[in-house]
């Protein structure tokens, strides 16, 4: 049937998102715009954003793990000196994805190693080095936690619970979608490959939670399906 062969190839597709922090400097805020819309070129979302002057005292309790080190004070002098932008970015390996865009935090060293990337492009030096990156999951929690006190912060999805969530919510109605495709088969297919191209109807009253709303998790996991493959969205 149908419903058993969309089963089947859509068994193999596994997704896992993740979420980050990106904070656009001081030093490169003249060029905030054309950053963001890398990022958003780059296959990330953007959850949350914040434009925001820190104070000393909160630079350093976001940097607090590089204090006593001879930077510190250079580095927190550096982010309070002028309005920031903080965002919190989600896609497939998000952390790692932000990290290698960014490229090494010396924009010294990144501009003869990593010509291309951002530090390289918008930075000076190893402090004034126009972006920070969360380094890894722990540290994301408890940066996003102290830029956007409000944001509920799901549980990072393990293997089976991504297996599940995907099985519960996605799958069904990307199966319902597709399979109204195979039965109507309409003169302008757009969907001529599955799994290559992959068509998602979703009904705007339900969503994938059938419960009127989408929560962060569900939108980053559908932007996540849209920047993977080629989609159209019925609404």
């Amino acid at each position: 049937t149908p419903e058993t062969l969309m089963r089947d190839k859509m068994a193999g597709i596994r997704i896992y998102v993740e979420v980050t922090l990106a904070m656009i400097k001081p030093d490169a805020m003249e060029k905030a715009l054309e950053i963001e819309n890398i990022i958003l070129q780059s296959g990330f979302t953007i959850l949350k954003k914040r434009k925001v002057h820190l104070s000393p005292e909160e630079c350093s309790e976001l940097y607090a793990e590089h204090s006593g080190k001879m930077f510190f004070p250079s580095l927190t002098a550096h982010m309070s000196s002028g309005p920031i932008i903080a965002m919190m970015l989600a896609r497939n390996k998000a952390i790692s994805y932000w990290k290698e865009l960014l490229g090494p935090a010396d924009s010294m060293k990144a501009k003869e190693t990593h010509p291309n990337s951002l530090r390289a492009i918008y930075g000076t030096d190893k402090i004034r080095n126009g972006l920070h990156g969360s380094e890894c999951f722990n540290t994301a929690e408890k940066e996003i936690s102290l830029m956007f006190p409000a944001a509920i912060l799901e549980p990072f999805p393990t293997d089976l619970a991504a297996k599940d969530f995907l099985s519960k919510f996605v799958n069904p109605t990307l199966l319902t979608g597709l399979t109204e495709l195979c039965k109507e088969k309409p003169a302008e297919p757009v969907v001529s490959s599955v799994g290559e191209s992959v068509c998602v109807c979703v009904c705007a009253c339900g969503g994938w939670g059938g419960g009127g709303g989408w929560a962060a998790g569900e939108w980053a996991l559908y932007n996540e399906w849209r920047i993977r493959y080629p989609l159209v969205v019925s609404e």
